[in-house]
């Protein structure tokens, strides 16, 4: 049985289990209206990240709970269009980078600041699955956030699904800018 700890928004909740084993649980309303106390079902949520006494822990929280729901939605909805189409394990690490940086890339531009991609071309033309994906995320983000990204940050998505896909957080070569 779950239990929450703390709400983190409506859509992220840390919970504990009968032996006190930590949990950050995602699911669309899954904090809504509930307090510290109240039991979490199985149903109740579709994602689970398992704390660790690792420090990087308290930057996940951080990230997730100022995080709109709208936007963890749209990163899990990345995440599993990835993990499907691409038919391959990808990172735990994947969700969290996504999300920070997807978050980052909309308080760019709201402050009217442009990043260019130097390695475009090659993440359009030598991981077009991936690109593919990071049109679907753009799409999504202009949509719910009436923003304008463009290829390029297509790219910038499609690098943190190609690092995923390593199982690590280095680049590949073709994607060393330099």
């Amino acid at each position: 049985m779950l239990r929450i700890k703390k709400v983190l928004n409506s859509s992220v909740v840390l919970v504990t289990d009968e032996h006190d084993q930590e949990f950050i649980l995602l699911g669309k309303g899954i904090g809504y209206g509930k307090k510290p106390g109240a039991v979490i079902m199985d149903g109740d949520f579709n994602q689970v990240f398992v704390a660790s006494p690792d420090p990087n822990v308290e930057q996940l929280l951080a990230t997730i709970a100022s995080s709109s729901p709208q936007l963890i939605e749209i990163t899990q909805t990345i995440v599993s269009e990835a993990t499907e189409q691409l038919q391959s394990k990808l990172s735990d690490t994947l969700y969290v980078a996504l999300l920070d940086h997807l978050k980052f890339t909309l308080e760019r531009a709201a402050k009217g600041i442009v990043i260019t991609n130097r390695v475009y071309w090659e993440i359009k033309t030598y991981y077009s699955h991936e690109f593919e994906i990071g049109q679907l995320a753009v799409r999504l983000v202009n949509r719910a956030f009436k923003t304008d990204f463009s290829e390029q940050e297509a790219a910038n998505i499609a690098a943190h699904i190609i690092n995923a896909e390593n199982g690590t957080d280095e680049r590949k070569d073709a994607l060393k800018a330099g």
